[in-house]
């Protein structure tokens, strides 16, 4: 969370920018892994979506089994027969426990139990799914929408890592524009992927056009920024503030009175975001000192 205001508005551009044309092309079908993980299984429990509870249960195949943690992100495709013809749907859930199960008579409680070869295959590596969301490709329409769990998969469907990043950010309700935050990671792993990292995003919901222009920060908001002593606060919030102060100006509106005395022309003007920080322990004190690889022409804070 060190990102420089540069590296910041290189890596994902300038707020006051319009966004480029999209191209002509067909949104893909959501991507799911190459293998599948497994596979949803019915032995020895129940699968069931409700309004106030949810039981979801995959079998994890030997192969597949070492990489996974709690935490990671998971699909699973609805089949053709139960959606619209032009729709395709997937099951968003996230993997909230992972058990070791006997499926054979076991005794490791023996001296020297933890070397004896019971092997894998004796053992069921099962994973507890927390649905999230159904997303829903509109081939029509190309588009993606975010639906409730309201039926569960089939048994025996296959189970996929997530490797689509559009999928995740409707799935997950998470904004597509607004202040760069960080990239989502389990794990300390970046998911869907190292090389397209989902990155999370503070948008402002007062934005009344496309450029983002007007409205006030998102920041205005209620937020609170928690954690403990030397987990990167400060820096989360350094990161914060710089993108607040140098990524948009704000209209605002001159009165006709100052219009003449200054010989403004418009009644309107922009101005960058004004800072105060309260710094007690002058934690912040370096923001106030110019970078020398910066041009100078920019905004001062």
């Amino acid at each position: 969370m060190t990102d420089s205001t540069d590296d910041i508005a290189a890596k994902y551009g300038d707020q006051n920018s319009i966004a480029a044309e999209p191209e002509d092309e067909a949104m893909a079908d959501p991507v799911l892994g190459d293998d599948s993980l497994g596979h949803v299984a019915l032995k020895d429990s129940q699968l069931f979506v409700g309004r106030s509870e949810m039981q979801i249960i995959a079998y994890i195949d030997q192969h597949e089994r070492d990489g996974l943690r709690v935490g990671n992100y998971v699909c699973i495709p609805y089949p053709d027969a139960t959606t619209e013809p032009n729709e395709d749907e997937v099951l968003l859930a996230a993997i909230d426990r992972l058990e070791y199960r006997p499926i054979t008579e076991i005794n490791d409680w023996v001296d020297g139990g933890g070397y004896s070869d019971f092997g894998e295959q004796n053992l069921a590596y099962v994973s507890h799914l927390d649905p999230i969301a159904i997303v829903e490709h509109d081939r029509v329409e190309d588009a993606l929408t975010r639906q409730t769990v309201d039926r569960p998969p089939k048994p025996g469907e296959d189970v996929h890592l997530i490797e689509d990043e559009e999928v995740l950010r409707v799935g997950l309700n998470i904004p597509s524009d607004g202040i760069y935050i960080g990239d989502m990671a389990v794990s300390g792993d970046l998911v869907p992927n190292d090389e397209n990292p989902l990155t999370y995003l503070l948008s402002n919901p007062n934005s009344t056009d496309g450029t983002a222009d007007e409205g006030e920060p998102a920041i205005f908001r209620h937020v609170l920024v928690a954690g403990s002593t030397g987990k990167g606060k400060t820096h989360f919030s350094k990161n914060i503030l710089r993108q607040c102060a140098v990524s948009k100006q704000y209209p605002i509106e001159v009165p006709p009175e100052e219009q003449e005395a200054f010989g403004i022309d418009d009644d309107i003007r922009h101005r960058y975001l004004n800072l105060f920080v309260i710094d007690p322990e002058d934690e912040y004190v370096e923001m106030r000192d110019d970078n020398p690889e910066l041009s100078g022409k920019g905004p001062r804070t």
